[in-house]
């Protein structure tokens, strides 16, 4: 049994203001602070803004200027926005959270572009955390399986899938996922640890009148709905539609839960801060500008 007093952080490398956390980290987030994990926290440097952008704004002011002109860009007010760009070290900042929050497991979502910054925040506290395992290279089942076996951690975070090869299964996807599924348990109940394992959705679901996920909506629905022990979604509707949901608002779904009760919670979210809380009015309160924001009344 793992203990709920497990720290866990999310870290997110991000490009200066390129793209919000992704809907990986937010939906681990949320199922493990359901599950009753108290001690999540995330680390995002989208707001940091980097000594070299810095330096090329003032050397090539025309270029931004030009840029603006021919409508590529628009400016605007980031304190308009409830956005303060962040003026500090990402890395030292970096350090000083992990000292300060001291997490047993630091959880990294990179793409090609963000993955040398990623590394370079482990080279931070590569000394601190020794046993902290990331792989963006492994493809094939057999060899994850493998290295699981090899190392024996208390927690495996896989995203997502559908990108695993499994080896030997000719018969098509949806025996392959079987296989993925199935090879997961029995690791997991063989080196006594647990798994995160984060699917695909299909697209479809974007075009029906209620578009809250359901189990059909996994991609190869019907091995993921038999073999997972528990099966969850978090659904914000202010993306499908900001007139009907209130956009500090966000619902966690459980759609199986083997030894647990299947049914739905309401948590606040603050999309500027890509942060849940377990209210809306603590949502709400956390952002600084409120008198330009409109809500769902």
């Amino acid at each position: 049994m793992i203990s709920k007093n497990l720290k866990i952080m999310f870290l997110y490398p991000n490009l200066h203001m390129s793209t919000l956390v992704p809907n990986g980290i937010s939906i681990l987030s949320a199922v493990l602070k359901e599950a009753g994990f108290k001690n999540v926290e995330l680390f995002d440097t989208t707001f940091y803004q980097s000594p070299e952008e810095t330096r090329a704004m003032k050397t090539d002011k025309s270029r931004y200027e030009a840029r603006e002109k021919m409508g590529q860009v628009q400016p605007f007010n980031y304190e308009d926005r409830g956005i303060k760009l962040k003026a500090t070290n990402m890395f030292n900042d970096f350090v000083d959270k992990v000292d300060a929050f001291k997490p047993h497991i630091i959880v990294g979502s990179v793409s090609e572009d963000t993955f040398p910054i990623f590394v370079k925040f482990m080279e931070q506290i590569k000394d601190k955390y020794k046993n902290l395992k990331m792989y963006d290279h492994i493809r094939s089942l057999s060899d994850t399986m493998s290295e699981i076996a090899k190392h024996k951690p208390d927690v495996i975070i896989d995203d997502y899938i559908q990108l695993i090869q499994a080896d030997g299964v000719k018969e098509g996807r949806r025996f392959e996922i079987e296989k993925i599924m199935q090879e997961y348990k029995w690791i997991c109940k063989s080196e006594n640890c647990s798994a995160f394992l984060l699917s695909q959705l299909n697209r479809e679901m974007d075009k029906r009148i209620n578009p809250e996920p359901k189990m059909s909506d996994y991609s190869e629905s019907g091995v993921i709905e038999q073999t997972a022990e528990t099966a969850m979604f978090v659904f914000y509707g202010y993306n499908f539609d900001s007139e009907s949901y209130d956009r500090y608002e966000s619902k966690i779904i459980s759609a199986k839960a083997r030894y647990g009760n299947v049914g739905s919670y309401m948590v606040g979210f603050n999309g500027n801060k890509c942060k849940f809380y377990s209210t809306r009015e603590l949502a709400f309160n956390d952002t600084k500008n409120k008198s330009n924001i409109k809500t769902r009344t």
